[in-house]
């Protein structure tokens, strides 16, 4: 999402490794990390689990007034690319437009990625 280097900030604790720890482990929302459900992991419910996965991404829309989202990732990063469907669905029923753009680090690749997002920005507001 590009903000996991910055956000959420670590909290101050008694033992500042506490701190740290509790920021990489439970507060970055990385599809890498298992996050169990605040609502009881038996059960399932799809947008409640959307909600817990990315309702900091509508949050960060709005505190930014952001009128789509580019969702970027680097081929064969296959744990980002699973992400990628639910997360689309949880923007779309946020009411945010989005594109998914996967690429190869390679100079062939920017001018379709150019012309991918030029499109999409000329669909938005």
């Amino acid at each position: 999402i590009g903000t996991r280097a910055y956000f959420p900030m670590v909290e101050k604790t008694a033992d500042p490794l506490d701190g740290i720890a509790v920021r990489y482990l439970v507060g970055i929302k990385c599809p890498r990390t298992f996050r169990e459900a605040e609502y009881g992991a038996t059960v399932k419910n799809y947008a409640k689990d959307l909600e817990y996965q990315f309702g900091y991404i509508r949050d960060y829309a709005k505190d930014w007034n952001v009128d789509g989202v580019i969702l970027q990732s680097v081929k064969y990063c296959d744990i980002h690319g699973y992400d990628t469907p639910p997360l689309q669905d949880y923007l779309k029923s946020v009411g945010l437009p989005s594109i998914y753009i996967e690429h190869d680090y390679s100079e062939g690749a920017l001018a379709p990625l150019r012309t991918r997002v030029q499109g999409f920005l000329e669909l938005l507001p």
